[in-house]
């Protein structure tokens, strides 16, 4: 626990949209490095793995790829029994279709890894051999090497301890080009890893990934050229810390990304869902359902709860589509860096800092007190907190000029 990297796993019904905002709004709320969003697919039998669309949002913004949530997603599947007894399942995502497979941990009796197929993400010469821009985000780190992936930007530096020891300046990565800027170098003579890294993104809300898996699919084409091999160990030096397996099939231009990840919260989301309009008596109607949903909060790449990489993930079931806006809201909602949302697809037959005082979230709490009838038929309820006593009262709402 407390280590890799967080992700929300959101589960999302078949028949209930969420728009691009409102899954954008719940991983905003979430605050995690990722939320991602399961949607269940029809038609999966017992002769093919079950089948989920897949989404991947930080705080943000959507991202194309992320290795953390995919492996918190297929994490939260395995763990819950939502794919039977398949040992694989698939994910169709932005990036094509994803697979994760599920692995015996021989270390550890009763406990397992998950395997996770992306594609690789070739690097090549940075257009410049001017890396003062690089060099100053970095605080005046030595670079020994840029590289450029279609999106990102990698850069290497003379020794493990440079990475590990670096403190980075936000603003000077933020003109930076590239979304993502990774930072690596090789591991030093004796050690367990092949390399050391660390992945700062604060163009896309994250100003530093704890375990950012899509990046090693970008290490492990650099370090194969580097080193002439193919298997990797590599260290995510993030405070949380993580480790990451790599296996970089050059022949199908592929990388399997192993790790493990723990649950660390589980929960239910009530929001409303605003269906499409339907037709009563001839007049449109827009129906507006409150209905759970069910979510996990996942470190990965971490055996170790609140390290690594969070995600949220939520799962909806069928019958409630959610269109994008919905979802985007709900991972705004969640206000974690990222949300995932997993809706099972038909056919699949799914089983599914210490403040000294605050008003909100003292409000917050007497609300789920009152709301759950948890302090009986009292009207007050008292909080010893280490500024005192504070107290919640409830009544009836009599001014009409209150808004719902």
């Amino acid at each position: 626990s407390f280590q890799g990297n967080q992700a929300a796993v959101c589960f999302l019904e078949e028949d209930h949209e969420r728009d691009d905002s409102w899954l954008q709004s719940l991983a905003a709320e979430f605050e995690l490095p990722l939320t991602c969003f399961l949607i269940p697919i029809t038609g999966s039998d017992c002769l093919h793995p079950r089948r989920f669309h897949l989404r991947w949002f930080t705080s943000k913004a959507e991202m194309d790829i992320c290795g953390h949530g995919t492996l918190a997603s297929a994490h939260t599947l395995f763990s819950n029994g939502l794919v039977g007894s398949s040992e694989t399942v698939e994910f169709t995502t932005n990036s094509g279709i994803l697979t994760a497979k599920r692995v015996d941990d021989c270390e550890a009796k009763g406990s397992f890894l998950i395997e996770v197929n992306f594609p690789v993400i070739t690097t090549c010469e940075y257009s410049s051999n001017d890396f003062s821009m690089f060099s100053k985000a970095l605080n005046g780190a030595t670079i020994v090497d840029v590289r450029g992936t279609t999106k990102d930007k990698l850069g290497v530096l003379p020794s493990w301890e440079s990475v590990k020891e670096l403190q980075p300046i936000r603003d000077d990565i933020l003109k930076c080009p590239g979304k993502m800027l990774v930072v690596t170098a090789a591991a030093p003579p004796g050690s367990a890893y092949d390399f050391i890294s660390r992945v700062f993104g604060p163009k896309i809300g994250v100003d530093e990934s704890p375990v950012c898996g899509s990046a090693h699919c970008a290490l492990a084409d650099y370090w194969s050229l580097k080193m002439n091999k193919c298997d990797f160990l590599g260290y995510a030096a993030s405070p949380r810390s993580g480790t990451v397996k790599i296996h970089f099939d050059k022949k199908k231009q592929r990388v399997l990304l192993t790790g493990k990840a723990v649950t660390v919260v589980k929960g239910s989301v009530l929001a409303d869902i605003k269906r499409k309009k339907e037709r009563r008596r001839g007049v449109a109607i827009n129906m507006i359902m409150k209905k759970p949903v069910n979510y996990f909060v996942v470190d990965a790449f971490t055996d170790s709860a609140f390290k690594g990489n969070p995600a949220v993930v939520c799962f909806l079931d069928g019958e409630n589509k959610r269109d994008d806006s919905w979802l985007q809201s709900l991972a705004a909602e969640f206000n974690l860096p990222m949300t995932c949302f997993l809706t099972p697809i038909t056919g699949s037959n799914p089983l599914y800092p210490h403040m000294d005082i605050c008003a909100h979230a003292t409000l917050a709490s007497a609300h789920i007190l009152f709301s759950n009838g948890l302090v009986g038929s009292s009207d007050i309820v008292e909080f010893a907190t280490q500024s005192g006593i504070l107290i919640a009262k409830r009544f009836q709402k009599k001014d009409p000029s209150w808004s719902n």
